[in-house]
């Protein structure tokens, strides 16, 4: 079983010393979400990498 953590963007990005935007503008470039609206959606890469969305 895996002892991985999940963490929400907001600490992922103060983690890695970038805005939550930035994370934003990174998690679009690389595929793993898309913006729908007004609202960011996981893609299936996202999904395949354990991400999860919560509201």
């Amino acid at each position: 079983m895996s002892n991985l953590k999940q963490i929400s963007t907001s600490t992922l990005a103060k983690k890695l010393s970038m805005s939550k935007y930035q994370l934003d503008e990174l998690l679009l470039a690389t595929k793993y979400i898309i913006k729908d609206d007004k609202s960011y959606k996981l893609t299936d890469l996202g999904v395949l990498v354990k991400g999860l969305y919560k509201w």
